[in-house]
């Protein structure tokens, strides 16, 4: 493994059983993984980041603690997004992304929600006093005086 910076280059020797991707078209790093795990995710580089070259597409994964488990995910989930691009069907990966995407737009709708009707019934609750304030500053406008 040959070191450049926090980023290290595969030397390892490749074995690839996918018909969908040949291994001399893989640019495989491996970066040191972070969040939980402890001092060994931290001290190691276990994240797998592999590019297809000759369809750009990549996957960074660092699921598991070990090296070899992690390279193993990525290709399969390399292969994964290959088929999708083939064959326009949604992979499982895909499906995931989607499905938290729609999660997170729905609990962002419901929070919008529920501040507006706060909102609203704050003003509601406070409307004479909104309207007497805005009654002082016209009349203070018309008679020329200043408010503070």
């Amino acid at each position: 493994m040959l070191k450049r910076g926090c980023v290290h280059m595969s030397v390892l020797p490749r074995r690839t059983l996918s018909t969908w991707f040949r291994d001399e078209d893989l640019e495989e790093k491996f970066i040191r993984s972070g969040g939980p795990g402890g001092q060994s995710v931290n001290k190691n580089a276990t994240c797998v980041f592999l590019r297809h070259t000759p369809s750009g597409i990549s996957v960074k994964c660092q699921e598991q603690r070990s090296l070899a488990q992690n390279r193993k995910i990525a290709r399969e989930w390399l292969e994964e997004k290959l088929k999708e691009q083939v064959h326009g069907i949604p992979s499982k990966i895909t499906k995931k992304i989607e499905k938290k995407r729609r999660n997170k737009q729905r609990r962002k709708s419901r929070r919008n929600l529920k501040l507006h009707k706060e909102h609203v019934a704050f003003f509601e609750e406070n409307r004479h006093v909104l309207v007497g304030l805005v009654l002082l500053l016209h009349c203070s406008h018309l008679l020329g005086t200043e408010t503070t």
